[in-house]
């Protein structure tokens, strides 16, 4: 293997310097990289999904069998069934007008019982923003 010596007043040639930058570039990405701890939540846009929401829809829902669900909220509008045997279904409660709300409930179950109840809600207008969503799931389950 031949080594070469750079004296100073040498130059190096472009493929030389392009090695050099390469280099330099991954160890600085690899430096900089370790160096700021990142953790998960800090990526997160969304609220975790392990934390339980204070709403009564969860309240009333979690630890219960799919036979209640069925009775007080109908077949799911979605349905995924997923390789590790739990399901989520996806109950839609969206309303129009004036009080235009968009509510979307999510129940991960397993093994026939509500396990996790997660609710996403978006107002469309001001007026909206004021009243309760998810209306007709909590008159469902009331």
């Amino acid at each position: 293997m031949k080594t070469t010596t750079y004296l100073p007043t040498q130059r190096m040639t472009a493929s030389h310097l392009m090695k050099a930058s390469a280099i330099a570039l991954a160890f600085g990405l690899m430096t900089g990289c370790s160096s700021a701890p990142i953790s998960m939540e800090s990526l997160s846009l969304a609220e975790s999904p392990t934390k339980k929401q204070d709403d009564i829809i969860v309240e009333k829902l979690e630890g219960q069998p799919v036979a209640f669900v069925q009775e007080r909220l109908g077949l799911p509008n979605r349905r995924n069934d997923l390789p590790t045997g739990a399901m989520i279904w996806t109950y839609t409660d969206n309303e129009k007008g004036l009080n235009a709300n968009q509510c979307k409930v999510a129940l991960s179950i397993r093994d026939g019982v509500v396990q996790r109840v997660s609710i996403e809600t978006k107002s469309e207008s001001l007026f909206s923003a004021i009243t309760t969503s998810c209306a007709r799931i909590r008159k469902n389950l009331s």
